[in-house]
């Protein structure tokens, strides 16, 4: 990182990207998840990915649950469009999503054939880092609608005040 980089990134807190390209990101989000429910459920369907394992039956419907919850929640950032809603339906959205990846872990509906590369570890693996993933955006989430608690709060005091 060169030293304009580094006084650049240190000078102070990041502006927030305009509502407008906020909007578009959640949007593009819930057009993603929709098209990713049509094609593991309707076409061409999880059953034609060669890999998947009959028990892929058992998680899909967790599968689909985390993909609703961010298709709510985006949807819902899109109207609202607060820190703290954002907060919220990060949290929500990341605990689903760990349900999914642990019942995953549990059933494991992969079959991978014989190969120089062992699959299923490295699919273990990724499992791991998306739990731990999930795990580390409900702290952080909630550290960030904490803040956003505590600037509303003290923004109603001094107006109070005022």
């Amino acid at each position: 990182m060169s030293d304009t980089t580094t006084t650049a990134a240190l000078s102070g807190p990041r502006r927030r990207r305009s509502r407008a390209t906020r909007a578009l990101g959640y949007a593009i989000a819930v057009i993603v998840n929709s098209v990713l429910i049509y094609l593991v459920n309707v076409a061409p369907g999880w059953e034609s990915v060669p890999f998947l394992s009959a028990g892929t039956a058992q998680v899909v419907p967790l599968f689909n649950a985390a993909l609703a919850v961010g298709i709510a929640g985006n949807s819902v950032n899109i109207v609202v469009d607060r820190r703290w809603m954002r907060a919220v339906t990060e949290i929500f959205s990341s605990c689903v999503s760990f349900v999914f990846i642990v019942a995953t872990w549990r059933v494991f509906p992969f079959t991978f054939d014989a190969a120089l590369i062992d699959w299923t570890l490295v699919t273990r693996v990724v499992l791991v880092f998306a739990a731990v993933g999930c795990v580390i955006s409900v702290i952080v989430q909630f550290v960030a609608l904490a803040v956003e608690v505590r600037r509303s709060w003290a923004s109603r005091r001094d107006a109070a005040g005022a």
